[in-house]
């Protein structure tokens, strides 16, 4: 038996072992020769070295003949055939390959594929592209590890391998290429495809794969909220115009088991896995997972509706994952709503969403004809009564965009240089109503009948207000029984404040003079101004001019006078309220 080291081309060494039987020693069995060797004896083995044993036998035997006739015993040799066997081992240092490692190759194949997230516990792993042009693969080996946190969990911390999961699999020879897998318990997992040569050389891939069937995104404490929208309305109207419309939910949702055990953060590298057979592609790879509080995706979508026509924008991702805020390019028109949808996805594709309503009403309320009224005489600004609960005020107020939400009236004085207030209330915005018809219904025996309105969301309105102040022992119900008259050649301040739904307010004031004084009488004349009285005339045209007569409070308003030819009684000069004048 000899022993030759080649290196290359290159024979190294050569070593013998004779193996003799001895020829007169018969073998009724099979032979065998042996040789133990250290390889401390050998010069250094490299990279495909290779040992070749070659093995020569060659049979015979003798035989022994005794001759009794002479010499007693002659032996005979006998020369048989002789055989030679060769055998190569070869030293193999290299690891398997993928293709994806040689830069020369367009390799698509994948060295290890699982799913990057699952809610099924059984699943098929698959590998493509390993080859090893020197021994080459004799099979194939697959571990998993359930991830866990290396420390205390937070945005920062690594997962680490936990305990081993026990998987079966048939035999994974050279020729197999997938396998069927399960695991049981929801969580992160490290799945490592181990690739073996037949000088069982082993190089590994790795996957990283969380399965989760029982996956639910929670809606936290925070609210969804449109800050352009006014704080005051709770965020619900706009009331100032913007060029975009801000919306923000900064920890609204959450994936508490995601986020709790830390299963969307890096994992840790091992010394086992080459970095280019590492999980760097796809939804879960070893690099963290951005997300915010288990959050991996939001997307916003809205409708518009204006004037009853509706329009839909469709969802739409939001760039910045971590803003957790979105600005709409809506333009901002007096009427319009927005019904804002928010879902937000784990990386298992599960979502919850909310949903926001923001309507645009930048204009405040409108009040009109605002003034004292008697019968059918209207802007009278005079009274001639001092009792403030003989008094009637009415006006005007709406609002086709938001409705009226609250009306308040005061009456007050600041002769002094301070304010004096005489009385005050609330009265009802007089919505209440979803129709037109059903407003009109309600406000029909009003004083000057019904004059309703319509709003897109709010319901119906009553416009005309119509008021006679009442007294009131509770403060801030009505006149205050000790200011519920006034001073004749007093300056009184009615005031009408009204918000609307949106809480946009107008104020508007009208002045109340007390006059209960006639006019001062004047003078009467016959005949033209400027010329001499007559007492006589001869035409039948009669002439009159009159001076002197005006009142300081209120000022004349209007004269009234009448000719005859007999003295005319008083209460022809009765005033007639149909014409404008003092109350």
């Amino acid at each position: 038996m000899s022993f030759v080291q080649l290196g290359g081309n290159n024979i190294s060494g050569t070593y013998v072992h004779e193996c003799n039987p001895g020829i007169k020693d018969p073998k009724p069995t099979n032979f065998v020769c042996e040789k133990n060797f250290t390889l401390d004896q050998w010069p250094t083995f490299v990279h495909l070295d290779r040992i070749q044993f070659t093995v020569e036998v060659e049979n015979g035997g003798h035989v022994s003949i005794t001759n009794f006739d002479g010499k007693p015993e002659t032996d005979y040799v006998l020369h048989g055939l002789k055989t030679r066997y060769t055998f190569d081992v070869v030293f193999d240092y290299k690891e398997p390959t993928h293709c994806i490692e040689d830069r020369k190759s367009l390799c698509i194949k994948e060295s290890l594929s699982i799913p990057d997230v699952t809610n099924i516990s059984t699943f098929k792993v698959t590998w493509d592209g390993w080859y090893d042009t020197d021994s080459g693969i004799r099979k194939y080996e697959i571990e998993v590890f359930q991830l866990i946190p290396n420390g205390k969990v937070s945005d920062t911390t690594k997962l680490k391998y936990g305990e081993k999961v026990s998987v079966t699999f048939g035999p994974l020879n050279s020729s197999a290429s997938e396998a069927n897998m399960s695991v049981r318990n929801v969580g992160a997992y490290a799945v490592i495809l181990i690739t073996i040569d037949k000088a069982g050389n082993k190089k590994s891939s790795r996957r990283i794969l969380i399965f989760d069937n029982i996956s639910v995104v929670e809606k936290m404490n925070a609210p969804l909220r449109v800050t352009s929208a006014s704080k005051e309305t709770n965020y619900k109207w706009i009331t100032s115009p913007c060029e975009s419309i801000h919306v923000e939910w900064y920890n609204r949702f959450a994936n508490k088991n995601h986020e709790g055990n830390g299963w969307l953060n890096s994992v840790e590298k091992v010394n086992e896995v080459d970095s280019i057979l590492d999980d760097n592609e796809g939804e879960r790879q070893i690099s963290k997972k951005d997300n915010v509080h288990g959050i991996v995706r939001f997307e916003v979508g809205y409708e518009t509706i204006y004037e009853n026509n509706c329009s839909h924008i469709p969802f739409k991702s939001i760039p910045d994952l971590h803003s957790e805020c979105a600005d709409l390019n809506e333009s901002i028109v007096d009427g319009k709503r927005l019904v804002i949808h928010l879902r937000a996805y784990d990386i298992m594709g599960k979502f919850a969403e909310d949903t926001a309503n923001v309507t645009i009403d930048t204009s405040p309320p409108v009040i009109e004809n605002l003034w004292l009224t008697r019968g059918d005489r209207v802007n009278i600004s005079v009274s001639s009564v001092r009792e403030f609960t003989n008094l009637t005020v009415e006006w005007l107020a709406y609002d086709f965009h938001s409705g009226i939400d609250y009306v308040r009236w005061r009456l007050y004085d600041n002769y002094t240089g301070h304010t004096i207030v005489h009385g005050l209330n609330h009265l009802s915005p007089q919505g209440e109503t979803v129709s037109k018809e059903e407003c009109q219904a309600k406000y029909m025996n009003c004083s000057r009948g019904p004059d309703c309105y319509c709003t897109l969301f709010n319901g119906c309105y009553h416009r005309h207000f119509s008021l006679r102040p009442h007294l009131s022992a509770v403060d801030g119900q009505g006149l205050r029984p000790e200011n519920d008259k006034g001073v004749h050649e007093g300056d009184y301040f009615f005031e009408v404040e009204v918000k609307n739904t949106a809480s946009l307010k107008t104020i508007v004031t009208i002045k109340v003079t007390i006059d209960t004084s006639p006019p001062h009488e004047g003078f009467v004349h016959e005949g033209f101004p400027d010329q001499s009285e007559v007492d006589f005339q001869q035409s039948r045209v009669i002439h009159a001019h009159w001076e002197g007569f005006f009142d300081k409070e209120s000022g004349v308003l209007f004269y009234r006078y009448g000719f005859s030819n007999r003295c005319l009684p008083a209460d022809f000069f009765v005033l007639s309220y149909k014409t404008n004048g003092v109350v």
